[in-house]
């Protein structure tokens, strides 16, 4: 999902107006996207801003008619039954005015003193507000525990009528730490590198340096991702350098996210053995698959919500015959974990 799909759909989902697949992935892409989850965060806690100002639980309204009408001067009406009705439609209209005050004056007051109010929730839907409290529970919940180890994040559906089949259970999501991030100067010389590609909405651009113009050569490469919006670059190397792993192909999942094929820097064989996601904002790497066998990978990129990865199947031990093949991974949700069947 990306992020502009997701602002779009936010009201929506914290109202819980969505279906069960939609609020699954907007969900995942909190975990996985700072700038919007610090968008829901925001969100959230406009709307109990705005549920609060038009609370009337802690508002008392005092009858005043007693006081009105001890404030009479009953003498002025003893002079016949005419002009003692007329004078009396005008203190029941005096009263009428003073009560509409009471009422209106503390309503005001509070909504002046209430945070910036979001028009999208406008409707301001009561039956709501137990729900809007659980999500704050959960997503704070969340927050405090992302620095544990993530293994699952169970989903909790409010729709309880749906069938297991209906919903996803989890999203698997394995963190890990294969590259390390750095900043380098912007006038940085690259000599031997893939071409920069960039982002749908180009803000971030990336290339592997030091495998040649394909990243087919032999040798240990290291990623670069500009950030045209500030003029800087920053490289990604990896961590098991006595291991020679190297990145051997990139494409972008969305406009933070930078799929990388990860495996063995030198031969001639095609030696992808693991996916990884990077988050270009933070640096937090997710490994989404890993080749089993003789399986191994050569590129991965995304079409809509699938994903296409190509890869070769070795025929026998010595991995002197293969098959190239593709499988397409439709309905992916960023973080979850693929594999060849």
């Amino acid at each position: 999902m990306k992020c502009s799909q997701f602002k779009d759909k936010l009201t929506e989902y914290i109202e819980e107006n969505l279906s069960a697949e939609a609020d699954e992935e907007m969900r995942s892409h909190l975990l996985t996207c700072q700038s919007c989850k610090d968008d829901f965060d925001k969100e959230v806690l406009e709307y109990k801003t705005f549920k609060e100002a038009f609370s009337y639980e802690n508002i008392n309204f005092k009858n005043s008619t007693e006081k009105i009408m001890e404030s009479i001067d009953k003498n002025k009406y003893t002079r016949g039954r005419r002009g003692m009705k007329r004078k009396y439609k005008g203190a029941l209209a005096i009263a009428a005015a003073f009560l509409l005050g009471v009422i209106v004056t503390p309503v005001a007051m509070k909504l002046m003193d209430g945070k910036e109010i979001f028009s999208a929730a406008s409707s301001g839907k009561e039956e709501n507000s137990t729900k809007q409290e659980n999500i704050v529970k959960s997503e704070m919940a969340k927050e405090n525990n992302s620095n544990e180890p993530i293994e699952s994040v169970p989903e909790t559906s409010s729709n309880e009528e749906k069938t297991s089949d209906d919903i996803k259970k989890s999203v698997n999501v394995n963190i890990v730490d294969l590259y390390s991030k750095a900043e380098v100067t912007m006038s940085k010389e690259l000599t031997f590198n893939t071409p920069f590609i960039a982002t749908e909405d180009g803000k971030y651009e990336a290339s592997i340096e030091g495998k040649g113009e394909k990243a087919i050569e032999e040798g240990i490469g290291i990623l670069y991702v500009k950030d045209t919006s500030t003029n800087k670059m920053y490289e990604y190397t990896a961590t098991e350098k006595e291991s020679q792993q190297s990145p051997l192909s990139i494409s972008w999942y969305d406009d933070t996210h930078l799929m990388i094929v990860h495996g063995l820097g030198y031969g001639t064989l095609v030696n992808g053995e693991r996916i990884i996601i990077v988050d270009v904002t933070t640096g937090e790497q997710m490994l989404i698959a890993t080749a089993k066998d003789k399986e191994r990978f050569v590129s991965i990129t995304r079409k809509d919500d699938s994903l296409i990865l190509k890869y070769a199947l070795y025929l026998d031990d010595m991995m002197n015959d293969k098959e190239d093949k593709s499988k397409t991974f439709d309905n992916y949700i960023l973080g979850d974990v693929i594999e060849i069947e």
